[in-house]
Order: C-alpha cells, then sequence, then structure tokens
C-alpha cells in the first residue's frame, strides 16, 4: 500500500496560498480552485483567484487572491466509499 505523502496548506494573508502534494488540478476559476491532494479533494473558494505556479511533477501550486474559504474532504476511497454507499 502506496503511503500518504505529508501535505501542507499555506494562506498567507489571506491573499495569497501555496499546496504541496498536488496530484491534480481539477478547476480553476476566479471564484474557486479545485485540486486533488493525496486522494482527497481541497476547495479555495474566494474572489480574483488564479494560480501562479504549477508544478505537478513536484506537487506544487501557488496562488492569490482573496481567499474566503478552505474546504478539505475525507478520501475518495476505502472504508468512506463504503460510508457513502450505505448513507
Amino acid at each position: 500500500m502506496e503511503q500518504e505523502r505529508e501535505n501542507k496548506i499555506i494562506v498567507t494573508n489571506q491573499n495569497a496560498g501555496s499546496i504541496n502534494c498536488v496530484t491534480k488540478v481539477i478547476s480553476s476559476t476566479e471564484n474557486c480552485i479545485q485540486v486533488l491532494i493525496n486522494n482527497k479533494k481541497t476547495l479555495i473558494e474566494g474572489e480574483n483567484l488564479h494560480i501562479t505556479k504549477l508544478d505537478i511533477e513536484s506537487g506544487i501550486v501557488n496562488f492569490e487572491g482573496k481567499i474566503n474559504t478552505l474546504k478539505l474532504s475525507k478520501a475518495e476511497n476505502g472504508k468512506n466509499f463504503l460510508k457513502r454507499i450505505f448513507k
């Protein structure tokens, strides 16, 4: 079984941020950036958001804009999958 890498999400003054361990950028608009980190969806909501650096090979995404909300989801595999089926 592959071990999860430790991830970091850094937000600076609510107007810039950095995330590591990103495996995929799901979507990016001025109001929302969605990325996948260790099989977990991460959602950044705000205004005038844009990605300033994207390096999927090293798993780094830097972004700027007014950050209002940061949401992390549970893993999209394993036990949580069964909980979603039997809700």
